[in-house]
């Protein structure tokens, strides 16, 4: 009687742990369904900013480009600008020497009027 008495209260005092266990895996269970939520929902998020990082790229890559583009039309205008510089200079001198040229021709009386 005294074992049965004992085994009653052990049964009892299981199926309080049990129910307390029971709870704690439906804690549990609600806990893993929110934390699933909260997953999905940072995936979105995640999916989203790349999305927006592969647009930024993009647009990173064809500010790129076009700053290329301009530095190559830059160094050309400036080839192009020293050209023209080695261009002026050799006429400038061109100028000269047959100014040189035309005053030992011309009669100094006719070059000094002018």
């Amino acid at each position: 009687t005294e074992q049965v008495a004992d085994a009653e209260t052990t049964a009892a005092r299981k199926r309080e742990e049990v129910a307390i266990l029971e709870d704690d895996v439906k804690a549990l269970k609600r806990t893993i369904k929110d934390e699933r939520a909260d997953e999905a929902k940072i995936k979105a998020k995640l999916s989203e900013e790349d999305a927006s990082l592969a647009q930024s790229e993009g647009e990173y890559q064809e500010k790129i480009g076009t700053r290329n583009a301009a530095q190559d039309e830059r160094k050309e205008l400036q080839r192009r600008d020293a050209e023209l510089d080695a261009e002026l200079a050799r006429k400038t001198e061109e100028v000269k020497r047959r100014d040189k040229h035309l005053e030992f021709t011309m009669p100094r009386e006719l070059f000094r009027g002018l």
